[in-house]
């Protein structure tokens, strides 16, 4: 089948959350596997109009169906703002709930909090950083 590769924008950390489950050499075939076979958009036009204002970029190769069937669900939205790129996004974060069973916001959440966690020992050292976590723990 046809393929193409497009660039989609997502939530900053879904790279990192969707490799936990699925390798990046399988990442391609796990999502379009996904879209073909389970994806079903939520009918909340609301949320799917949201934007991440934090994000980050990465290639998919979308074999022609996959591409065809986002396009198609954009369609029958008829919904200005509820675009191919907010479905991959969506289709993703299931993805990525199937997997873990647990919401890939939680996953996301986690991935900042370990990334800033690594920054700040990086910065600032071991000792400085048990100091910060011991505050934040007795503050409770």
């Amino acid at each position: 089948s046809q393929r193409k590769r497009v660039s989609f924008y997502f939530p900053k950390g879904t790279a990192e959350a969707l490799y936990r489950y699925v390798s990046r050499a399988d990442r391609n075939t796990v999502v379009n596997q996904f879209i073909l076979q389970e994806y079903q958009p939520l009918a909340n036009t609301e949320a799917l109009k949201i934007r991440p204002r934090d994000t980050e970029t990465f290639i998919i190769e979308m074999q022609q169906e996959a591409f065809d069937r986002l396009d198609q669900f954009v369609e029958e939205f008829g919904v200005k703002g509820v675009t191919r790129t907010a479905l991959m996004r969506e289709a993703v974060a299931q993805l990525i709930e199937k997997l873990s069973n647990t919401t890939s916001n939680e996953i996301m959440v986690e991935n900042r909090l370990d990334a800033a966690i690594r920054d700040y020992r990086e910065t600032f050292g071991h000792l400085q950083l048990r100091e910060k976590l011991s505050e934040y723990i007795t503050k409770g």
